[in-house]
């Protein structure tokens, strides 16, 4: 059986191998929060796949998972049994996401609701595609449920964080993203010389 840190090791060997670039050879000015930021993001999807997709078993396993494309069809069936699985279910699935909706928008210049809700979609559908596909090719048979109800749970625990980072003040935020924006100040400003009258 395969283990996460298959994965854990050599991502965070190629992180730090990284971070010595940075500081021995790159000629880049990125500011210390700005790594720190891109390395959270970093070392938080390298979890999140971690998670997801292993343990990976190297033979069939005995019961085979579900595989569905139907809304709802996993979730709503669960509301009828014992509360602890649904829920166990729910907020594992939404609070794994919940760091995502939280930390893209400080990359990106407009902080949209419907840009990380797109960014969610991607990495949840490539999540689930990924599961597919090891399940079909390598052991035949799905080692983990493939289901649509993961996207939604995964969009929701983003909204979520997107709405935490909404509510935080822009104080605090600014601190994170105030470099590219001078950035971009700089950039323009020759610019704005040249063109401007006497």
């Amino acid at each position: 059986m395969y283990k996460a840190y298959y994965l854990y090791i050599p991502a965070i060997v190629i992180w730090l191998l990284c971070i010595l670039w940075k500081y021995l050879f790159s000629t880049k000015n990125n500011s210390n929060k700005q790594i720190f930021l891109n390395s959270l993001l970093y070392l938080y999807l390298v979890f999140v796949f971690g998670l997801t997709l292993f343990p990976i078993p190297t033979t069939a396993p005995q019961s085979e998972s579900i595989v569905s494309f139907t809304p709802l069809e996993i979730i709503l069936p669960m509301f009828s049994l014992d509360s602890t699985p649904i829920t166990q279910y729910i907020l594992s699935s939404v609070v794994l996401f919940i760091p995502f909706g939280l930390l893209t928008p400080l990359f990106m210049q407009n902080h949209r609701l419907l840009k990380t809700t797109l960014l969610t979609i991607l990495l949840a559908v490539s999540i689930e595609a990924i599961q597919y596909l090891i399940g079909t090719s390598l052991l035949n048979t799905m080692y983990t449920n493939v289901c649509v109800d993961d996207i939604l749970l995964s969009i929701l625990g983003s909204a979520v964080g997107f709405v935490i980072f909404s509510i935080i003040p822009f104080s605090v935020k600014n601190q994170f993203i105030r470099n590219s924006r001078r950035l971009k100040m700089q950039v323009y400003r020759p610019e704005i010389i040249l063109t401007k009258r006497p």
